[in-house]
């Protein structure tokens, strides 16, 4: 229900068009895309927005395990103009998201440090598959924000 509403928000704000589609799906982190436990996420692929929600960091041992193998595939997968945003406990793993982010040639930005004032949460960890003909600059916007291109 909770889809459909913010479905139909985002209809109406020109934001999805009537062929776009809105879908939640659960999945394990710590296993690889094409396992069972993660069927419902393989129906969304290619991804436009990507979220971890509070998930990361307390699989933080089984991920590093894996090479974060999911966040790999994940990444891979992104449609140009796409997003992955990341909300954790906090940021002890930004530093392998920026090194899984470079690897496939993705734009990553994060909340500034607590001394800055910001409207994103001190903990969020945003990662963009901006285009070639795109400057790659952060928007005014979201540096006025408290957001910082790493």
């Amino acid at each position: 229900q909770c889809v459909r509403v913010v479905e139909a928000e985002m209809q109406s704000a020109s934001l999805l068009t009537s062929v776009d589609a809105l879908s939640f799906a659960t999945g394990d982190v710590t296993k690889l895309l094409g396992s069972d436990e993660n069927v419902a996420l393989r129906a969304g692929s290619p991804w436009d927005l990507v979220v971890f929600s509070y998930v990361l960091v307390e699989n933080a041992c089984q991920l590093r395990s894996s090479n974060f193998e999911l966040l790999h595939e994940l990444m891979a997968a992104l449609l140009p103009g796409a997003c992955c945003v990341i909300l954790d406990s906090c940021a002890k793993l930004h530093d392998e998201f920026r090194q899984i982010s470079a690897s496939h040639g993705l734009t990553c930005w994060d909340a500034r440090p607590k001394e800055y004032r910001s409207s994103a949460p001190r903990n969020c960890f945003v990662v963009a598959n901006i285009s070639a003909e795109s400057s790659g600059e952060l928007d005014p916007q979201m540096q006025q924000q408290g957001w910082a291109q790493k």
